[in-house]
């Protein structure tokens, strides 16, 4: 099982098209490759009437205790859009595991 790639965008002074959006893939996982702080998630629920869920594996421990995933609820037809999101808990590279294929993924980051 190999993880479908969400690319990241580049956001540039010069402007450019939003970035293109990824179908989720529940059975195996997306992943974000090479995130860092600066990176931008972008989780979109295409669904009418369902709010879905997406979840950010976590990557380490606390004195030998696992971190939790973190799972992320998305209201029907809303994006929501995170930053910040730590490689030192996630990795530098993101696995996001959604729900659905109602789950539709993008990232950006400014360069």
């Amino acid at each position: 099982m190999v993880a479908v790639n969400v690319p990241i965008t580049a956001v540039t002074k010069a402007g450019g098209a939003p970035a293109a959006e990824v179908t989720g893939d529940p059975t195996n996982g997306n992943v974000i490759k090479g995130i860092t702080n600066d990176t931008v998630v972008i989780i979109k629920n295409a669904h009418a009437t369902v709010a879905q869920t997406a979840t950010l594996a976590a990557h380490v421990s606390v004195d030998g205790q696992v971190v939790p995933n973190r799972v992320i609820t998305v209201p029907a037809v809303s994006t929501l859009k995170y930053s910040h999101l730590s490689p030192s808990l996630y990795g530098t590279d993101l696995t996001i595991t959604p729900s659905t294929v109602d789950i539709k993924l993008s990232a950006e980051r400014a360069q």
